[in-house]
């Protein structure tokens, strides 16, 4: 379990409907890099132990919700595997702080397709269990290889690089 820099706990488990809406809307989603056996979104995923920052995302179309505290090493680490290819697609979900160095990065990568802003706030889970949203409002940054942007829009507004 990874902790925020208060100590408070930093490992909220994605809403199930809102992976599955993304995953399909994606065209498909096949390794959870932020997850633990039991929050795990994808049959292939890396857990803390395993260092999904560290390990190989080739190929894969990667699913990112990333512990808050280190959110500039994921975002980091998202761009760069997207833009050189090693992941075929990442989608990361992460909180709308359009002014941080970290969604600079995202949003500045020239892999960069598209940030969706679901039309409410997500509820995230413990234990499998709702626990609440966070204090801001959270978004899908999509970056990489993804068919028809279009599809995106069924999760909330879609906002692209003009």
């Amino acid at each position: 379990m990874e902790r925020a820099r208060d100590g408070a706990r930093d490992d909220w488990e994605t809403p199930p409907e809102f992976f599955a809406a993304a995953a399909a809307a994606v065209g498909g989603l096949d390794l959870d890099v932020c997850a633990a056996a039991e929050t795990a979104k994808c049959a292939r995923y890396y857990s803390v132990d395993d260092d999904g920052l560290s390990a190989s995302w080739a190929g894969a179309r990667v699913w990112c919700n990333p512990p808050y505290a280190e959110l500039r090493r994921w975002a980091a680490r998202a761009a760069e595997a997207a833009e050189s290819g090693e992941a075929l697609l990442v989608a990361v979900l992460a909180p709308l702080r359009l002014e941080t160095r970290w969604a600079d990065r995202l949003l500045g990568s020239p892999a960069f397709r598209g940030l969706v802003v679901p039309p409410r706030r997500l509820a995230f889970f413990r234990g499998g269990v709702e626990a609440g949203s966070p204090p801001m409002a959270t978004g899908l940054y999509v970056l990489g290889q993804l068919g028809d942007l279009r599809a995106l829009g069924r999760l909330g507004r879609v906002l692209v690089r003009a």
